[in-house]
């Protein structure tokens, strides 16, 4: 669950899931962090999101909203609303590392 107070989420040698589909529509404190290490984490977002994701992979597996895959080496960034002008209204980063995390709008 979002807490305004504690933006990181960290999953290390184990699995989590993290619900954010309770994201205020004001008021995020940006970034939201998430780090999975040897570990699956399931990062759940609200469907009409309108976020940017530095996605951080090493050696491991992050599966983008879309289903697509991001490199397993290296940096991508998505916007979770393609087509969106402005600033997101979220700013998250994904770290993975020897792991997986996927990130599900629903």
């Amino acid at each position: 669950k979002y807490d305004a107070q504690s933006r990181e989420y960290n999953c290390v040698f184990s699995s989590s899931t993290v619900n954010l589909k309770d994201l205020p529509a004001e008021g995020v404190v940006n970034p939201i962090r998430t780090s999975t290490v040897f570990g699956k984490s399931v990062i759940l977002l609200p469907k009409n999101i309108d976020a940017t994701v530095q996605v951080h992979t090493a050696f491991g597996s992050t599966v983008l909203p879309d289903g697509t895959q991001a490199p397993n080496f290296g940096d991508t960034l998505v916007r979770t609303k393609p087509g969106s002008t402005g600033n997101p209204k979220v700013r998250m980063e994904v770290n993975t590392v020897f792991g997986q995390t996927v990130l599900v709008t629903e």
